[in-house]
């Protein structure tokens, strides 16, 4: 479990196979990022904070 820090939310990494991205003022959920078949062990928002990439031990990098 880790967490990310941004302007825009925080990140939470489970290393399992998901990733989550709360806004802090409301502590809602706003994405939820699955599918990675291995455990994800990179992520990284874009500089305006509207996209986020994650890479994963499966070989695989999402972004949304």
């Amino acid at each position: 479990f880790k967490l990310i820090f941004s302007l825009f939310g925080v990140l939470t990494i489970n290393f399992l196979i998901f990733l989550q991205v709360w806004n802090l003022a409301s502590g809602q959920i706003t994405k939820t990022l699955t599918g990675h078949k291995g455990s994800v062990f990179c992520v990284t928002f874009s500089p305006d904070g509207l996209q986020l990439a994650s890479g994963s031990r499966d070989n695989t990098i999402k972004v949304i």
